[in-house]
């Protein structure tokens, strides 16, 4: 008797999020809606570039070590390699809440704050939330 090997998730997870099954040699779960903007997204009150610029933004966030995801133990350096050529990270998730706070003011910068890395929302700050994502996707991806 064989076993068919998968990653298709539990019936908490199913009951819970929106989950696509993607195939392969191993099937496996990918949840569509973990976060927030993810949400908001496939729910259409956000449209994709809007979800893009968020993408960007929690990218930027992971990589000036502000942990929104899983850590990744396999690509933390080792301490060995040229310490001038080691960047933070922290420059371009820097400008990119610089330019909010700036353009927008602070308020919008705390609410895409909240929303983004905190994962808190409510829809008071809807259109807050908006308005950031939209200066971020004129201004930082075109």
């Amino acid at each position: 008797m064989t076993k068919s090997i998968s990653d298709l998730g539990t019936k908490e997870i199913h009951a819970r999020h929106s989950v696509m099954i993607e195939g392969g040699t191993i099937p496996r779960a990918r949840v569509m809606d973990q976060l927030i903007v993810d949400k908001l997204l496939m729910d259409g009150r956000i449209n994709l570039g809007q979800h893009m610029a968020a993408e960007l933004f929690l990218s930027q966030a992971e990589r000036a070590c502000i942990h929104i995801r899983a850590q990744k133990y396999d690509s933390i350096p080792a301490g060995n390699g040229k310490k001038d050529n080691y960047g933070n990270g922290y420059g371009a998730f820097s400008k990119t809440v610089t330019l909010v706070k700036k353009t927008l003011g602070v308020e919008y910068a705390r609410v895409l704050y909240d929303c983004l890395i905190s994962n808190k929302f409510s829809d008071d700050n809807f259109v807050l939330l908006t308005d950031s994502l939209d200066l971020i996707l004129n201004h930082r991806m075109m």
